[in-house]
């Protein structure tokens, strides 16, 4: 409809055959293309990595409960209440959590004006990526959940052991034995399986990406490519009356 309007109103601007047509293009796409099923399987890439970065930290903290059971039953001994000894707990995870959310920061920053100083210069608005707050909030979210959750397991496992439990075990080492030892070690194998899925999915993902990438670029396109360029020119209608 509107380029058979435009083509009534203004016919000294159309040819006469009338190839002329209008179509719609979102911005987004008129300024950066067709990338969004590609940033889509990089986000994947990315929570994937995000993921066994989780895990990692989870066995850690788990790991490092089991062999902390002799402390705590002390601190219980000496009077600590259940309460205080699950505050200190989460407060360490969490300082862990955060710092390591700092850190990661840093790094993304120096990562970030790395790619806008040395990056292709073909990709198009290089120079104004940057870290987006919504992301970043995101990540610290994810962080300091990580950070409670695996640190509550461990605090309220165990808390709720009895203190004798708790110092017997602690006596004889107390990691992989015991109600609180074998909890964790059937939990920190679980992890372990679910890094090692996830990592091998990571590695599939990556080899046939370039398995495709080595089709691509060997790929007969049915002529001699090199030195050929190839661009667009739009010619001004008021000069050149006919096609």
């Amino acid at each position: 409809f509107l380029a058979a309007r435009m083509k009534r109103d203004y016919p000294q601007n159309y040819p006469p055959n009338g190839g002329l047509t209008i179509s719609v293009v979102p911005l987004i796409s008129q300024v950066v293309g067709d990338v969004r099923l590609a940033l889509y399987v990089l986000l994947g890439a990315v929570g994937l990595v995000l993921l066994i970065a989780c895990g990692n930290v989870a066995n850690l903290l788990l790991s490092r409960a089991a062999i902390r059971q002799k402390e705590m039953a002390v601190r219980a001994a000496v009077g600590a209440s259940r309460g205080r000894i699950i505050r200190q707990l989460l407060t360490e995870a969490v300082l862990l959590a955060a710092l390591g959310g700092v850190l990661g920061l840093a790094l993304a920053i120096a990562a970030v004006k790395s790619l806008s100083t040395f990056g292709p210069a073909n990709i198009p608005r290089l120079t104004e990526v940057g870290i987006d707050g919504r992301v970043l909030a995101f990540t610290f979210v994810i962080a300091l959940i990580t950070g409670v959750v695996f640190g509550l397991v461990p605090a309220l496992r165990g808390a709720g052991l009895r203190l004798n439990d708790r110092l017997g075990e602690g006596g004889r080492g107390g990691v992989g034995t015991g109600a609180f030892g074998l909890g964790h070690q059937q939990l920190r194998k679980l992890l372990i399986a679910a890094e090692i899925a996830l990592s091998l999915v990571l590695l599939i993902g990556a080899g046939l990406l370039v398995r495709s990438y080595q089709r691509i670029t060997s790929a007969n396109p049915g002529f001699d490519p090199t030195n050929v360029l190839s661009f667009r020119l739009a010619l001004p209608g008021f000069r050149y009356k006919t096609p």
